[in-house]
C-alpha cells in the first residue's frame, strides 16, 4: 500500500537474446488495470538500468494499492528495481 498522488515503477531490462528475457507487465491501482509494459530483447546483450516501466502522476491523494503482474507464460522475465511514490 502506498500513500500519495503519484507512483513510478522501474525495472532493469535484459537485452540478451540467447535465452528468453522478454518483459511483459500489467499494472493495477486499487484493483483496476491502469497500464501495461512490453520489452523484447534487442540482442545487444546489455542491461538497461533504471528503466521507467509505469508512471501515474494523477492519483487522488490518499492510500492506494499498487500491483505488478506478469502474464501466466513460462518465459517472461521481471528484474524489478524499485517503486517511487510522492505524497
Amino acid at each position: 500500500m502506498i500513500e500519495g498522488t503519484a507512483v513510478y515503477a522501474y525495472c532493469i531490462l535484459d537485452n540478451n537474446n540467447t535465452y528468453d528475457t522478454t518483459t511483459a507487465l500489467t499494472f493495477f491501482i486499487d484493483n483496476v488495470q491502469v497500464g501495461s509494459f512490453f520489452h523484447a530483447p534487442d540482442g545487444s546483450a546489455s542491461y538497461q538500468y533504471n528503466t521507467l516501466v509505469y508512471a501515474n502522476a494523477s492519483l487522488p491523494n490518499g492510500f492506494h494499492t499498487f500491483q505488478i503482474f506478469l502474464p501466466f507464460a513460462p518465459h517472461y522475465l521481471i528484474l524489478f528495481d524499485y517503486v517511487q511514490y510522492t505524497r
